[in-house]
């Protein structure tokens, strides 16, 4: 068997899902960037996954050469408003939706908003029965957190949570050119359609002071389309959880699987250093979301063709040797950390500050309050999502003591 058909068949298997490192090595000693056959709704019959860092980071920065413009691929009856939020644009289009919501994810407003998140996460922790100390770590803390700090900016209701929930995962799976066939994007549209439709029902009931009602009074004043505006909610409904619960659930196991929760009880600096490891050695996107060559791209020997659909994987990158000392070793030691989870560039992720906050304000809540946590079965038994897209824990059972 050749190499290349030895990584497409590992590619998708459930060991990869479980633990993708060793693929990503095998990518990163490959010769020339990966091509992948997808399914995707494009005109692009495939795209080429970049693993090492130096070529990710150099793809993140190339604001002129790459498009993010999805439009520009989609074949006929294949169009969709959600493809108008502002990840899939570029240039002004991209900095002027960007500018819109980008108050609301500011290093200030993010730390008004972290009481609320201390208030989110002590509740939650209230309604564990007294006396019971097993819980799912995910499904009662990780998964609940992001969903509420994002209705609460957005203004929606608590009893929509489970259904935006419930859209999401599809999406995420549909998203995924590993996963994604007939039956799974059949639900994808139709998960959309549903979603898009409730999203316009929020514009009908926007109350004062949320991220909704500006996006609606910029709407009035002309600064975006309907489309546009429908596109931008549902994008920040989505994006403003779905890679955060990835951040908090992995940041748990990293912590307890290392042995290092009684550490982070006596040093509370580290906190922080967890949470940017966790970022670089379980990087919640583990892959980023549609780019497309506008010319010729040189990287090292190998050439990328003009139009050419590319997938930049930051778990790889985030763990190449040839940037990070023992990069597959969680180490709350490590002083330099350059990784590349939240991108680089012009779509560098809106929403980190954000989703940095309520990962400490999770993990310093429970070390406050818990003298001991630990983990219920052996870290090698983590239950992971299938998706090459997102890292995402599917549970993780805890005793809290």
């Amino acid at each position: 068997m050749s190499q290349y058909k030895s990584i497409l068949n590992q590619l998708g298997s459930e060991q990869f899902f479980s633990d993708p490192y060793p693929v990503y090595a095998q990518l990163r000693a490959y010769e020339k960037p990966f091509w992948l056959p997808h399914r995707q709704p494009t005109n692009c019959a495939g795209l080429y996954l970049i693993s090492r860092y130096d070529d990710v980071a150099r793809f993140l920065s190339a604001d002129n050469s790459i498009s993010k413009n999805i439009e520009a691929v989609r074949p006929p009856g294949f169009q969709s408003v959600f493809d108008k939020h502002m990840l899939h644009r570029d240039g002004a289009d991209h900095r002027r939706l960007r500018s819109l919501a980008a108050p609301y994810f500011s290093r200030i407003y993010t730390a008004g908003l972290e009481q609320i998140v201390v208030r989110v996460v002590t509740r939650l922790l209230d309604q564990i029965p007294q006396g019971q100390g097993d819980i799912d770590f995910v499904e009662t803390i990780a998964e609940r957190v992001p969903l509420a700090v994002i209705a609460d900016m957005l203004g929606i209701p608590d009893e929509d949570l489970v259904r935006i929930r419930r859209w999401s995962l599809v999406f995420s799976e549909a998203f995924d050119s590993l996963l994604s066939e007939s039956l799974t994007l059949a639900s994808q549209a139709q998960a959309l359609g549903e979603y898009l439709s409730y999203v316009e029902g929020l514009l009908g009931s926007a109350t004062d002071s949320t991220l909704i009602a500006d996006m609606k009074l910029a709407h009035k004043r002309g600064e975006l389309s309907f489309e546009e505006l429908v596109a931008m909610l549902g994008f920040l409904l989505f994006a403003g959880h779905e890679t955060t619960i990835s951040l908090i659930g992995s940041v748990m196991l990293s912590v307890l699987k290392s042995e290092a929760w009684q550490g982070l009880r006596c040093n509370a600096d580290l906190v922080d250093v967890a949470i940017e490891e966790t970022l670089r050695f379980e990087s919640p996107e583990q892959r980023t979301s549609f780019r497309l060559t506008q010319s010729e791209v040189q990287l090292c020997n190998y050439s990328i063709e003009e139009g050419a659909q590319v997938s930049l994987i930051l778990g790889s990158a985030n763990r190449d040797e040839l940037h990070f000392q023992q990069a597959g070793r969680f180490l709350l030691t490590r002083s330099r950390n350059p990784h590349l989870a939240f991108g680089r560039g012009l779509h560098t992720c809106l929403g980190n500050n954000l989703a940095r906050m309520e990962a400490r304000v999770v993990l310093r809540t429970l070390l406050d309050r818990y003298p001991s946590v630990s983990l219920l079965y052996p870290a090698s038994t983590a239950n992971w999502r299938r998706n090459s897209f997102f890292r995402q824990l599917k549970a993780l059972p805890i005793t809290l003591c």
